[in-house]
């Protein structure tokens, strides 16, 4: 299960400080981008998620609908 199947504000927030963590490592060692990278996405789809659950406006559910879709094919 992605961290899109169970998006929440608390998840978001523990994905941007992990995401932030991993990014100082990276600094040291460029063998952790892979994981960078994979906290990138799940932030993204989370976010995206969280975003399409409380958006009334189409265009705005439809961009999100994308970038969903963006990165369940990435």
């Amino acid at each position: 299960m992605t961290a899109a199947h169970i998006a929440s504000p608390s998840l978001i927030e523990q994905l941007q400080r992990a995401l932030v963590t991993m990014a100082e490592v990276v600094a040291r060692d460029i063998r952790a981008l892979p994981i960078f990278e994979r906290i990138d996405r799940e932030l993204a789809a989370a976010q995206s998620t969280v975003a399409l659950r409380g958006e009334d406006d189409p265009v705005a559910k439809a961009r999100a609908l994308a970038r969903l879709r963006k990165e369940a094919g990435a």
